[in-house]
């Protein structure tokens, strides 16, 4: 249920020094290699098991390590008709994942949410009227409900949050970037880009919007018992019982910033995720990007491994590539694809010839034979088929269907 946004009286939020700061650079645990999002990554969620996920501006969103793939908002680029296809009204601007890890939701610009895994929808600022965009989306711990925040400090809660006031009305130095959380109140912060720090419902433990900064605050982490806020050069600012395990500490790699950050729920230290795809792990493990996520739809893990290359689309509805450089399975074709022919791509690994050409010819009436053509060298490369007589051509299909 959307509450109606209404001013309430603020928490303390006189600023504070923070208790450790990320004054001087401090080694990550290690680097990852820069992931796969062309179009810049947004926001990083824990999926677990020291794993996580990453989105992108375009609503991909990217396992690393062992993170399951529960799907994504995949914009294909069509160069038929030179536009996007499936084109958000605007882009991705966060990642949260459930309390569990097996699932997450995303949220746009425009306040637009998309749900997947056990993540259920609740409703969204999308289509409504903002004074300002969405920034971030929190999830309440019972994970029935969430929370987004808009630049201007307002609060927009669904489902089972409560709205505990907000900053939406009231001046502001530097508009609102984030909030986290409070795991023991059930209240919430919001943070500004100068590092001030607004809590509702639940205690304030210091800020830095007295201080000045090298580059601007771009997130803001809860711990049990306090919160941590990250700046776009990679300094770390820790309040109440968060610890400070290290920071770029104003020395981020050339050519990117830090854009997010999230709490590893098993060791306590935290991920900054850059613009440019790397991740940086401060008692916190950094993984490479997945290759053998199982993906929507499909009833086995693959039998290749599988890259996440951005796809193109055409006039006749095909898009690609299909694979990665002559071998494996792409994933975004896979997303591409795979709601076309849900049937075709659920059969499994050990899918007989003839179940496959039933598929396509099942598909045929809503698809057409170039894309079921493409449809099935996407879901044979994933599950392994091989088959004595090709079923990728368009004689085969016009004999049997």
């Amino acid at each position: 249920m959307l509450v109606a946004l209404c001013v309430a009286v603020l928490g303390a939020f006189v600023p504070v020094a923070p208790r450790v700061a990320g004054a001087a650079a401090t080694p990550p645990v290690t680097a990852s290699s820069t992931g796969p999002q062309p179009d810049g990554t947004v926001g990083i969620a824990s999926a677990g098991n020291g794993s996580y996920w990453q989105v992108s501006a375009f609503g991909n969103v990217f396992p690393y390590g062992a993170a399951p793939f529960y799907g994504s908002h995949a914009q294909v680029w069509n160069i038929g008709i030179g536009q996007y296809d499936d084109a958000l009204n605007q882009p991705v601007v966060a990642i949260a994942s459930t309390s569990d890890a097996e699932g997450y939701w995303v949220v746009a610009a425009d306040g637009g949410v998309f749900a997947f895994g056990n993540a259920r929808f609740y409703g969204s600022m999308g289509g409504r009227h903002l004074n300002a965009p969405v920034v971030g989306i929190a999830p309440t711990p019972d994970n029935g409900g969430y929370w987004e925040v808009a630049a201007d400090g307002g609060v927009f809660a669904f489902g089972d949050a409560q709205f505990y006031g907000s900053m939406g009305g009231r001046s502001l130095n530097q508009p609102v970037v984030g909030m986290a959380v409070d795991p023991a109140t059930g209240g919430y912060w919001e943070v500004a880009a100068d590092g001030g720090v607004f809590s509702f419902g639940a205690p304030f433990y210091g800020s830095t919007g007295n201080l000045h900064l090298n580059q601007p605050v771009v997130a803001i982490s809860a711990s049990t018992d306090g919160y941590r806020v990250a700046a776009a050069d990679g300094g770390i600012f820790a309040f109440g019982d968060a610890t400070f395990d290290g920071s770029l500490g104003g020395q981020p790699p050339p050519g990117t910033s830090v854009v997010a950050m999230a709490t590893d729920p098993a060791t306590g230290g935290y991920w900054l995720a850059a613009k440019d795809g790397q991740t940086f792990g401060f008692d916190a493990p950094v993984q490479q990007p997945s290759t053998s996520a199982v993906l929507p739809g499909a009833t086995a893990p693959p039998a290749t491994t599988e890259c996440w290359l951005p796809v193109v689309g055409y006039a006749d509805g095909t898009a690609g590539p299909l694979d990665c450089a002559g071998s494996g399975v792409n994933v975004l074709a896979w997303m591409w694809y795979q709601p076309l022919n849900p049937q075709l791509f659920g059969l499994g690994p050990s899918a007989t010839r003839s179940a496959v050409v039933a598929a396509m010819c099942q598909g045929l009436p809503t698809t057409s034979y170039p894309i079921e053509e493409e449809a099935v060298l996407v879901a044979g490369g994933y599950y392994g088929w091989t088959f004595a007589q090709s079923v990728s051509s368009l004689q085969v299909l016009q004999s049997s269907c």
